[in-house]
């Protein structure tokens, strides 16, 4: 069987739920006073438009930002089909981390700005070059609520980068999470929100295995998650295993 195209993600993304999902891609154009390497802001613009584009052949895309960049200015924000982009203030304790920033600023949206139930977060400049494969089956666990995102156990952290919920789960399990999170304290997003999503029992994690093509603001280093070879089929074969046995936390 071949790979999906961007035709047949939207319509088996419209045919799973009422309203195509869209995508949220948390973007901060300007750093805001965290350590970050690839700070050259025209790259980091071009790395966002080239993000939204790819993800605008799969659905509707929220675009939300929180920096000092003119993104009204910029007519690719303001002029793009499907695309809508709201524009947050700078975090007051932007000293706090990454993960703090783009929590706060995924609360305001969920709770003043997406109007949708369903909807799939991605780290705005992250490819997930295997999307149009896990979007019909996101899209399919989430029309039964709950968030879809792989959480390893023994490392006991959550995988913000990318995951889907329903906008009542997010309300009632994630909404305040921000706050429990400050970087320089060892309290990354990925800890805090493990500790959340796992005590609800309502996670299922990504089916197939993500392929990922990243650079991380950090550090700069290039992430390139391989989609052949033994690894690959290791995790996915995982993933069909805990998922017939019912389990819900992958084990790596």
């Amino acid at each position: 069987m071949g790979r999906s195209t961007p035709q047949d993600c939207r319509r088996k993304n419209r045919e799973g739920h009422h309203a195509v999902t869209p995508f949220v891609l948390t973007g901060t154009i300007v750093p805001n006073a965290v350590p970050t390497i690839h700070n050259d802001v025209h790259h980091r613009r071009d790395e966002y438009e080239r993000a939204i584009r790819f993800y605008l052949g799969f659905g509707p895309v929220y675009f939300i930002e929180n920096s000092d960049y003119p993104v009204f200015e910029d007519s690719f924000f303001t002029s793009t089909p499907a695309l809508k982009t709201i524009q947050y203030p700078k975090s007051l304790l932007a000293v706090r981390g990454k993960g703090y920033q783009e929590f706060e600023m995924l609360d305001a949206f969920v709770s003043r700005h997406l109007r949708e139930e369903l909807f799939i977060k991605v780290t705005g400049r992250y490819l997930y070059k295997n999307i149009s494969d896990m979007v019909p089956r996101m899209v399919s666990q989430l029309s039964r609520g709950g968030i879809v995102i792989d959480l390893m156990f023994r490392e006991k952290k959550a995988i913000v980068s990318l995951f889907g919920a329903s906008k009542s789960f997010y309300i009632l399990n994630m909404m305040g999470a921000y706050r429990d999170m400050d970087d320089p304290s060892g309290l990354w997003a990925e800890f805090v929100l493990y500790r959340r999503i796992k005590q609800t029992h309502a996670s299922t994690f990504l089916r197939p295995n993500p392929v990922l093509h990243a650079v991380m603001g950090s550090t700069g280093q290039t992430i390139e998650m391989p989609h052949k070879g033994f690894k690959s089929w290791l995790k996915n074969r995982e993933r069909q295993l805990f998922s017939a046995a019912g389990v819900r936390e992958l084990l790596f």
